[in-house]
């Protein structure tokens, strides 16, 4: 609560203003830690911080990092962002004459393409939470996030190379030191 009424503080004066919030007594990426996180984060956000520091993957009070803990706070972060973001209001997003066509007409808007539009760009799907049936969710292994997380970011591990460094700098610093590790670009694997 003093971070949040600080932020408002700054955003009063005018100030810019960065805090930390998504820190976590918690040791692993679990149920404690998802909710100390997404209860600063989110309260913080929503007073308007401009910058919000160390919210992803961290625990045990800022002494650890997890990567599967990432994953998760991703998901959280994204939703954190969706719901601070002002709900555009205006007479495309009103839409009154679909509005009343539908009244009058089929009764609910799920066969409109506006509303398949505002799905696609207004509703945020998370990438790792769990949104199907209890039944399909048992069938397919009843897997826990931190379950989900930890498989998602072995595939992550395994197939992601980032190459950060153009190929021809890095051609050019591989020809004046001696360097044993080559990049998959180089090896063609």
């Amino acid at each position: 609560m003093l971070t949040a009424a600080s932020v408002q503080m700054a955003q009063f004066y005018g100030l810019p203003n960065s805090t930390i919030a998504g820190a976590t007594d918690s040791t692993v990426p679990d149920a404690q830690s998802g909710y100390e996180k997404s209860l600063t984060v989110a309260l913080t956000a929503l007073a308007g911080a401009n910058l919000i520091t160390q919210a992803g993957g961290s625990l045990a009070s800022l002494a650890g990092i997890s990567l599967a803990g990432y994953i998760i706070d991703n998901d959280m972060l994204g939703s954190i962002l969706k719901a601070n973001q002002a709900i555009e209001v205006n007479y495309e997003t009103l839409d009154v004459e679909n509005i009343h066509q539908v009244v009058t007409g089929a009764g609910h808007f799920l066969g409109e393409p506006l509303t398949m539009a505002r799905m696609n760009s207004d509703f945020l799907y998370p990438r790792i939470s769990d949104r199907r049936s209890i039944s399909e969710w048992e069938s397919e292994g009843a897997r826990k996030i931190d379950e989900t997380a930890d498989q998602r970011l072995r595939e992550i591990l395994q197939n992601y190379f980032p190459s950060h460094i153009d190929p021809q700098i890095e051609t050019d610093i591989r020809s004046q030191f001696e360097i044993a590790l080559e990049p998959e670009w180089m090896t063609g694997s």
